[in-house]
């Protein structure tokens, strides 16, 4: 998919969700360390890195998390350009969600203790895409990171909120690129 959020465009983006992820236990995870891809994680980086090799990115940037960091490794060890990793890019504050079965986690008030709202994750990811933008080093450029911090910005800059989160499908491994 692909969406134009300016009509005086400095940058072509490719976010890219990191790979599926290793999890037997099946908790919310969240910024949890120690979930790494999956053997699919890693062959869906592998694809990732196939369409993106004729993009013409000028670098990467990606979450620090364990997923977001193998994914982004796989992309830039054939595309060969400059990775960088921000925290600004990490995923979702669940707050006190995060380690609990992900069957617990649909059954309770979210964000009732702590973590932070998808308007504040797609908000926060704004802010570093508006600070990129102003340095203007790169025009093309990929970022590895997490569906609802994605997703959320982009439904931001097209003015919508989080009631329209399920229009913008995108999976593990997805990339969804903007004109911005």
């Amino acid at each position: 998919m692909s969406w134009t959020t300016d009509k005086n465009i400095l940058m072509v983006i490719y976010f890219i969700r990191h790979g599926a992820v290793e999890n037997p236990l099946g908790l919310q995870y969240g910024r949890l360390p120690g979930f790494p891809l999956s053997k699919s994680g890693r062959s869906e980086a592998v694809s990732i890195e196939t369409f993106l090799s004729d993009k013409k990115l000028e670098c990467l940037y990606a979450s620090p998390l364990l997923r977001t960091r193998q994914t982004a490794e796989i992309i830039v060890e054939k595309i060969k350009i400059p990775l960088f990793f921000d925290d600004r890019l990490l995923e979702f504050d669940h707050g006190c969600y995060e380690g609990v079965k992900i069957e617990d986690y649909k059954t309770k008030a979210l964000w009732q203790f702590g973590g932070e709202t998808l308007d504040q994750a797609g908000k926060r990811v704004i802010a570093f895409l508006e600070e990129i933008k102003k340095e203007n080093h790169y025009h093309v450029l990929g970022i590895v990171s997490h569906e609802a911090p994605i997703v959320m910005a982009i439904l931001i800059l097209q003015g919508k909120t989080e009631a329209n989160y399920s229009s913008i499908p995108f999976p593990t491994g997805g990339c969804l690129k903007i004109d911005y």
